[in-house]
């Protein structure tokens, strides 16, 4: 016996949830970069783990997205080392 048929899935939109943080654009970049600055004055990290701890912030803190690139964040506010880990233009090291 075979059975054949179209499938229909409907989801209803769910509230947002409450703590919701909503800012502009510039206002999460500026975030992120103050974020990023604090872990790389710790230690050099490299671009997954950078990555994650933004989105480990971003569920945590229910903040709400738009615009936001996180690659060019990375790449006009802080050097790419030669060991392949982002630090801050200051501690940039020949190594």
């Amino acid at each position: 016996m075979v059975i054949k048929g179209d499938v229909l899935v409907t989801f209803r939109k769910s509230a947002l949830p409450d703590n919701l943080q909503v800012g502009s654009d510039i206002m999460i970049i500026e975030k992120f970069i103050s974020s990023i600055e604090a872990w790389l004055s710790d230690e050099p990290l490299d671009t997954n783990e950078i990555f994650l701890r933004i989105m480990k912030m971003v569920f945590a803190e229910k903040i709400l997205i738009g615009n936001v690139d996180l690659l060019k964040i990375l790449t006009e506010n802080f050097e790419f080392s030669e060991t392949q880990k982002w630090v801050l233009y200051d501690e940039l090291v020949e190594i």
